[in-house]
């Protein structure tokens, strides 16, 4: 086995035994130590060190930083670079809007994944929105799912449902997660399911 095929399917591993560990997961484990910080590369400039230790802990100031810049007011997630949107920068901005404890920007991001990036076929998500495609608004680009980003949905949903004491984010995640392990039982050569 070449080293590159190795490591791709480690990464696969490892983002399976995330998803398959969401539905598991207790409170006491779901939030990260209490030095991670999260910082964002998106464009050369600094933009502000946000620490997702615990709800509320995104300075105010820097949370609504962050929204004016790359979230539209239905909850598109934005690359201002390239105005693209993909399921990755979903999830991203649904765990950043838990950390600021602001459910109602929680709730307009994961209304618009929902309903632009859910494929038709399973509970997964298409990862590539264009807004040249398709009319006003854009449309998906590459309906092809991103494992990273039906993670990060995912596991944003099942925080959420802690957070907010609202069962309905993990009916919601649980699907997503079962489906990111349908689809590695099917095509893995690596582990059996």
């Amino acid at each position: 086995m070449a080293f590159s095929s190795f490591l791709t399917n480690a990464r696969t591993v490892a983002a399976l035994a995330f998803a398959v560990g969401l539905l598991a997961i207790s409170p006491a484990n779901a939030e990260p130590s209490a030095n991670a910080t999260l910082a964002l590369v998106v464009h050369p400039e600094a933009l502000p060190r946000m620490a997702v230790r615990h709800a509320g802990t995104i300075d105010a100031a820097d949370w609504t930083a962050f929204k004016n810049r790359f979230i539209r007011d239905d909850g598109k997630l934005v690359d201002s670079f390239s105005a693209i949107s993909h399921s990755e920068g979903q999830g991203y901005a649904m765990l950043l809007a838990i950390a600021a404890d602001d459910r109602a920007m929680f709730d307009k991001i994961w209304a618009w994944t929902r309903a632009n990036l859910k494929r038709n076929e399973d509970s997964l998500l298409a990862w590539n929105w264009k807004p040249t495609l398709g009319g006003p608004g854009g449309a998906i680009g590459d309906s092809n799912d991103a494992t990273d980003g039906d993670i990060l949905v995912a596991w944003a949903l099942h925080r959420a449902a802690r957070q907010w004491q609202a069962p309905s984010y993990d009916d919601a995640a649980r699907p997503i997660a079962e489906d990111v392990l349908a689809k590695w039982c099917a095509t893995s050569t690596v582990l059996p399911c």
